[in-house]
């Protein structure tokens, strides 16, 4: 299994201000020109080229991706309603998923740090068990 936590904090860190994040390619120069996204001269990305250019396979990419619950990583980073902080909630969200404890109970104060999907992981959880 790919280790996608990393990925998806080298995401982080390569998306953390708007001016390193793009629409409408995988990477761009500082001219604004495209370019592949592990090209050392790239300086933004959209999500899915901050995924190529931090996971050592395009399946773990994908793998990382899929933990943000994102099926079409270009058109959804694309869309024109998108903005820079929607692509760093959903990263955000995906390593609270995976540094939340599996089957923890969450307390009401800590409902805003983990995500929607881990929260309907853990009420359906309680449901099968009968808590």
């Amino acid at each position: 299994m790919p280790e996608i936590l990393p990925v998806l904090e080298g995401m982080r860190q390569r998306l953390a201000t708007d001016a390193t994040w793009t629409q409408g390619a995988l990477a761009r120069r500082s001219t604004g020109a495209q370019c592949d996204p592990r090209a050392p001269e790239a300086v933004s990305w959209c999500i899915l080229g901050a995924a190529m250019a931090c996971a050592a396979t395009l399946a773990e990419a994908d793998a990382a991706l899929e933990t943000l619950f994102i099926v079409n990583a270009a058109d959804w980073n694309d869309r024109p309603s998108r903005c820079h902080r929607d692509v760093l909630h959903a990263i955000d969200s995906g390593i609270d998923q995976l540094t939340v404890r599996p089957g923890r109970c969450l307390l009401p104060d800590e409902l805003g740090q983990a995500t929607a999907a881990q929260v309907l992981l853990d009420a359906v959880d309680r449901a099968l068990v009968g808590v």
